[in-house]
């Protein structure tokens, strides 16, 4: 069973819902869904991940992946 603690930068977000409430999808504003393989965050309704690098999550649209196939970067 996977956890809901996240690593971000050097600390560890324990609670993954707080944390969430926090974020949501550049692209179109919807909510985002933790994602243990690939590491980072996804949004359903646009189906783009958002991928953790080096512990921060990189929220850049252009950088962004098909999800669930987290392949080539999607075109914005």
């Amino acid at each position: 069973m996977e956890s809901d603690t996240i690593s971000v930068q050097r600390g560890t977000v324990s609670d993954t819902q707080e944390f969430l409430e926090l974020l949501a999808c550049p692209k179109c504003h919807a909510e985002l869904r933790v994602i243990h393989q690939p590491e980072g965050f996804a949004c359903e309704a646009c189906a783009l991940l958002y991928p953790l690098e080096d512990g921060l999550p990189n929220m850049l649209i252009s950088e962004a992946r098909p999800w669930p196939d987290s392949g080539a970067p999607a075109s914005a």
